[in-house]
């Protein structure tokens, strides 16, 4: 799985680890400052073999540090709420792969759906 991408030629990009379930994670933060300062911190275990009780552990996080606005729903209500952070905890080496490959799609679809040459 592994790209050989170097994490840490990322500008203002941090390393760290969290616990998740018992497994530690080694993390890596990335923050973006322009408008609005806004971080992600994300890691894994990686594939384990197994699901949600022998699998891997999975970790994602973004952090409004300034002028973000961001907002959350629980699946529980209709309203949407001010937050300054979403964290997502997974268990499992399916929902590891189908995690990529869902957040792959939505990186297609918003890039689909931006205009950058148009200097907006």
């Amino acid at each position: 799985m592994s790209q050989n991408f170097n994490f840490h030629e990322l500008e203002n990009s941090e390393s760290g680890v969290v616990t998740v379930d018992g497994a530690e994670i080694q993390t890596f933060t990335y923050t973006i400052t322009g408008p609005n300062i806004l971080s992600v911190t994300v890691g894994t275990t990686g594939l384990m073999g197994g699901d949600s009780g022998h699998g891997g552990r999975t970790y994602l996080k973004l952090e409004d540090h300034g002028g973000t606005d961001m907002q959350i729903r629980d699946s529980n209500s209709s309203n949407f709420e001010d937050t300054s952070s979403i964290e997502i905890r997974l268990g499992g080496d399916a929902e590891l792969d189908s995690t990529i490959s869902l957040l792959e799609y939505a990186v297609k679809v918003l890039k689909s759906q931006v205009d950058y040459e148009s200097g907006l």
